[in-house]
């Protein structure tokens, strides 16, 4: 068991200083997207303070320095917030000057330690500090439903504006929401047992602020690496077209898009086809919206299915593999070529080769 103790500590110590380094890093790095990586840096200095809280409580140090759990718990009202704003801040307004009002809990429990330590209302604390965990829960699982809803939002919006999202897709920021919201359900969880059954281990709860180190540290590598990983995107008015106006537009898509063969470009965007239909991107979106049922994404995807149904049937098809002909077609990703396939024809690419041999 001293072992454990041991490797826990060596651990948090580790991420404790990593998330402190990377929190430096991020809000000093030179971005347009700076009161957003702020946020981010705020998270990481708020999972190192609780995690140099789980460091303490494993070690001896613990009661000469009881003090700390109380900054600990300030810290959890920040985490919530930080993480929401850091995304909504990203992809909707990278100068919003409102972001101070989700952090008015945190003042209210900060405020409220600072009066604890002049006056010393000692019969009360204990009340406070349980509210302010409550707090922290609710906080938690709103703000991670709430920037669910805005990463869904954001991919929508993408799918408006790129024929391609390979390096768009934002799974990887839903596997780090819900790992966040799953180690909290666990820290519960735990909690309820030590409450209705038996006491468990501080080295077991308290090492899930760990995993809490982790994931951040994860998230803010990933955004210093690549500060325009996901950016604001313009969106455009769904104002109703008329009739006439959208035979004309759609005509005028059409005609560039099968004259020109732009679907065969991988990078494809709706700035570059509105420019060769010589028409505004929001126009495009619109038309394609109203007349076509469909966003940007899908509707290039469209001729893309169409384009290799023809290259998979003709003679020499098999001269070629299945990931070139996509590629030819203008694909860039095998699974997106697959899944656009599927849905036109109810079959795989693979298989619809195999059936016209």
């Amino acid at each position: 068991m001293i072992l454990i103790h041991d490797v826990s500590i060596l651990l948090n110590a580790i991420f404790f200083g990593l998330s402190l380094f990377l929190a430096v890093l991020l809000w000093n790095q030179r971005t347009s997207y700076r009161l957003s990586n702020r946020m981010l840096s705020v998270l990481l200095v708020a999972i190192a303070i609780t995690t140099f809280n789980t460091i303490i409580r494993l070690s001896y140090y613990m009661d000469a320095m009881d003090f700390y759990q109380h900054i600990s718990n300030v810290a959890l009202l920040v985490m919530g917030p930080s993480i929401y704003l850091f995304v909504k801040i990203r992809i909707s307004d990278p100068n919003d000057r409102k972001w101070i009002i989700h952090f008015v809990p945190f003042f209210i429990y900060a405020l409220l330690l600072t009066m604890h330590a002049i006056m010393s209302f000692q019969h009360a604390i204990e009340v406070i500090n349980n509210l302010a965990f409550l707090t922290f829960v609710i906080q938690w699982v709103i703000y991670i439903i709430l920037t669910f809803y805005l990463v869904n939002t954001y991919q929508n919006q993408t799918k408006q504006t790129f024929s391609n999202l390979e390096k768009r897709d934002l799974g990887w920021i839903k596997v780090i929401l819900s790992l966040l919201l799953a180690t909290l359900i666990m820290r519960l969880t735990l909690l309820v047992h030590s409450i209705v059954a038996e006491k468990v281990l501080d080295v077991v709860s308290l090492n899930l602020t760990l995993i809490f180190a982790m994931i951040t540290c994860y998230l803010g590598y990933k955004i210093f690496k690549n500060p325009a990983l996901f950016v604001k995107l313009t969106s455009y008015s769904q104002s109703k077209l008329s009739t006439k106006d959208l035979q004309f537009y759609i005509e005028k898509i059409e005609s560039v898009m099968t004259d020109q063969a732009l679907f065969a470009n991988p990078k494809l965007t709706i700035t570059e086809l509105a420019d060769q239909a010589d028409l505004h991107s929001r126009v495009v979106s619109q038309t394609l919206n109203q007349e076509a049922n469909q966003n940007f994404f899908d509707y290039v995807n469209g001729y893309r299915v169409k384009d290799l149904i023809e290259r998979l049937k003709s003679p020499n098809a098999n001269n070629y593999t299945l990931q070139a002909l996509m590629e030819e077609s203008g694909f860039q990703s095998p699974s997106v070529a697959y899944s656009a396939f599927k849905k036109v024809t109810g079959t795989t690419p693979a298989k619809f080769r195999k059936t016209n041999l």
